[in-house]
């Protein structure tokens, strides 16, 4: 009953939003929690397997979907500007004109988002994360500097995919997914710009 007798750290990921007075997150008692992690795992090393025809090529077919977005939006717009630290299935960018500033961009970010996001029943969902320079300096110093941006505050707003479905990118589905995908988010940009656009007058 003693809120002191947890011991509770906040998390340090960026694209989690985590207030520890407030929901101090699941608490269980050792040993309560059920066993279907467990099981799950047993049954996919069993069904699936963990090697390189098994669960292994899942994973390839997702980091291989992943870069196939990445080439399809770059050649989609110069505008998009892929964050370059991406070696697995996610992949962040923002739309951004050179030498604009860090807050435009991320105001274009926020709005994509909204666009993209559940409430808007798009046929597609993306998620967004901030990255500040404190927690990744090097990183967004070489990113902003690849399209000259005007640094004018702490941190930039990426869009955020984690690409986990082997065949978002694959013969066995008739559409394209990573092609619809890219399509969609351009005819969203259009609105979007008029929008800002307007606020700022």
């Amino acid at each position: 009953r003693d809120p002191n007798d947890y011991q509770r750290k906040p998390p340090k990921a960026p694209y989690l939003q985590v207030d520890l007075e407030k929901d101090p997150g699941p608490q269980t008692l050792e040993g309560s929690r059920s066993s279907a992690g467990a099981a799950a795992t047993w049954m996919t090393a069993h069904c699936t397997g963990f090697h390189s025809q098994g669960y292994g090529q899942i994973l390839e077919r997702n980091v291989i979907a992943r870069m196939r977005l990445t080439e399809l939006l770059k050649g989609a717009s110069t505008d998009f500007r892929i964050v370059p630290a991406h070696d697995s299935n996610v992949l962040c960018f923002c739309v951004a004109p050179s030498g604009e500033s860090l807050s435009e961009t991320s105001a274009r970010t926020v709005k994509i988002y909204e666009s993209l996001s559940p409430h808007a029943k798009p046929p597609f969902f993306v998620s967004k994360t901030t990255l500040r320079f404190e927690n990744y300096g090097l990183l967004l110093k070489e990113f902003t500097e690849s399209y000259n941006a005007q640094i004018d505050c702490e941190s930039l707003d990426v869009l955020r995919l984690c690409i986990m479905n082997p065949f978002f990118s694959s013969k066995e589905f008739n559409l394209d997914l990573a092609a619809a995908f890219v399509k969609h988010l351009k005819s969203q940009i259009r609105p979007i710009e008029n929008l800002l656009v307007s606020q700022l007058s």
